[in-house]
């Protein structure tokens, strides 16, 4: 089933009938409702407290050696008022992300998972070096960036050949050869399900376009000044987490070796820069 590429999500019916056949999961409920709070920092903690699993899987994250806090945090409006109500939602959306993926049937997505927290941590410690973006923004775009990939596995028998044949390809991007396959790709269904939860715009636009080497050449005219910056230090993210090797099962980064020159061109570094960097992140992390 052949198809031409497809960047940008359907529109009119065709967005109907491909959220219906692809079941892009609601906004919880729980958002909604921290939303309609209004940034009432109050009224939020209250509403988290009341989601138990919710709660303690906040609080022990933000109390993970990751935050590296002076002080055991017992509280969520503690937690609010230190990280601030935009890290706290952050966190809150991407704990609801992997309690979605549960209901995907017959998966195992422990690989799919590791690789999306090392490139979320990666990507905010990417942040902190550089100086460049939101550490909450990059590590949020780390975790949802891929939230497509579930969604074609619980639906195509045969997603994984298909992907590991994405990233083995030289010259193709990954998204065009899931068009070919599915007729959409897990950057537009990302793209789908980042808008149904109403996350800010620029990561919207980062999750769609994170396969599009027009965007990615950093030679565009239009520059998205908060979605381009999000998108390199993603790129940079995921190649040094590996991406390539534990969702594609390619030793090479084929992807990489195309944008990276631009890349490095906007973010104003060298690849030897580039390296330095990259083993500083290895050894913090203690990634591999």
């Amino acid at each position: 089933m052949a198809s031409p590429a497809i960047d940008q999500p359907p529109e009119g019916a065709e967005l109907d009938k491909l959220i219906h056949s692809y079941s892009i999961p609601p906004q919880p409920h729980i958002l909604n409702d921290i939303q309609n709070a209004n940034d009432d920092l109050g009224r939020i903690a209250g509403i988290i407290v009341k989601d138990v699993a919710l709660s303690s899987g906040l609080l022990q994250t933000i109390n993970s050696p990751y935050y590296c806090l002076a002080n055991h945090i017992t509280s969520i409006q503690q937690a609010a008022v230190l990280l601030g109500l935009k890290a706290v939602k952050n966190i809150i959306n991407c704990q609801l992300l992997q309690a979605e993926s549960g209901n995907y049937q017959n998966k195992n997505l422990s690989d799919f998972w590791q690789s999306a927290t090392d490139v979320a941590n990666t990507a905010a410690t990417l942040v902190n070096i550089l100086g460049f973006g939101s550490t909450d923004e990059a590590y949020a775009l780390g975790l949802f960036h891929n939230c497509g990939i579930p969604i074609l596995m619980s639906k195509h028998a045969d997603y994984q050949n298909t992907m590991q044949s994405a990233y083995n390809s030289d010259n193709t991007r990954i998204t065009q050869i899931e068009n070919e396959h599915y007729c959409t790709n897990h950057a537009v269904l990302g793209y789908l399900v980042s808008r149904t939860w109403k996350l800010p715009e620029h990561l919207r636009i980062a999750i769609r376009d994170h396969h599009n080497f027009d965007r990615l050449s950093f030679k565009r005219n239009d520059y998205d000044t908060e979605a381009d910056t999000l998108l390199a230090i993603l790129k940079m993210a995921e190649h040094i987490s590996h991406v390539h090797s534990i969702l594609g099962k390619d030793q090479q980064d084929n992807e990489w070796n195309i944008i990276k020159n631009g890349l490095f061109n906007f973010m104003g570094i060298s690849e030897p820069d580039f390296i330095d960097i990259s083993d500083g992140v290895i050894e913090k992390l203690n990634l591999y």
